[in-house]
């Protein structure tokens, strides 16, 4: 899809004045500092510092679903194995959906409270475009945060890996279906659910509100089958996932786009 000057001008006026907002931004910066940084971070020194006492029991029925050699892997390496590569994912995939959220979420509900969505009418772009540009100024956004949050993660890895495991710790095939499949499927859902929750929420902090809710669902599905030992998410199992979420997204996108109208966004 070609953006024109109009719609890319829309988009960085989103960025700018998301960016603007203290909340929006604290909370755009705290979520992937938690979950890239601080959380395997604590992990990464726990485990060097204070490796316990672990046995291959411990992991049940999972070793024979992990996707690595577990016979050449002591416990300790097997149990910082498996919180890098199966438990991370869980708490990472919330960072494209809440960066989509709050991006979409500030740029509809925002206009709406700063009473410039009347203005943006009044311009060349039709409401589809308008929409358009919307969508794809959080995706951008949602992407970007979680490339650059992707970043800082592997940064903990690699200490990781020569502290604790020995080799690169960080399964490819798994990393690389969240970050191409994963991450995009998740931002679009978040962003068109956000589209079709601006027709109720009236303030940027409801529609904030809107956004936590939707990483709730999200979690509980990563995390209940990994917990439960019901199955663990290989890269086949997440690369279903996404596609699942972008069919999803995708029809969800349509009904958003359909919900978006002149009267209704002027409500």
């Amino acid at each position: 899809m070609m953006l024109n000057g109009a719609q890319l001008a829309v988009i960085k006026k989103d960025l700018r004045e998301t960016m603007a907002s203290k909340s929006a931004k604290a909370a755009m910066l705290v979520l992937p500092i938690m979950m890239a940084m601080f959380l395997p971070g604590v992990f990464t020194a726990l485990t060097y510092l204070v490796p316990g006492e672990m046995s291959s029991d411990d992991f049940g029925g999972m070793l024979a679903m992990m996707d690595v050699d577990t016979t050449i892997l002591d416990a300790v390496r097997m149990g910082y194995y498996f919180m890098m590569n199966y438990m991370m994912p869980m708490f990472f995939v919330l960072i494209p959906v809440m960066t989509a959220s709050i991006v979409s979420g500030s740029s509809i509900v925002g206009e709406r409270e700063r009473r410039t969505l009347a203005t943006l009418l009044y311009t060349p772009l039709t409401v589809g475009q308008l929409f358009a540009a919307k969508v794809l100024g959080a995706l951008a956004a949602a992407l970007f945060v979680t490339l650059v949050a992707f970043g800082c993660y592997l940064a903990v890895a690699i200490v990781g890996s020569v502290l604790v495991y020995g080799g690169f710790v960080l399964n490819v095939g798994i990393w690389l279906t969240m970050l191409l499949v994963v991450a995009p499927s998740v931002s679009m859902v978040g962003i068109t659910l956000m589209v079709l929750a601006s027709a109720r929420a009236h303030t940027f902090q409801e529609a904030q509100q809107y956004s936590a809710l939707l990483m709730v669902p999200t979690m509980l599905l990563m995390m209940l089958p990994q917990i439960t030992g019901l199955f663990l998410f290989n890269w086949p199992q997440l690369l279903a996932l996404g596609v699942a979420y972008l069919v999803i997204g995708l029809v969800l996108l349509k009904l958003s786009s359909a919900r978006f109208t002149a009267e209704k966004l002027l409500k």
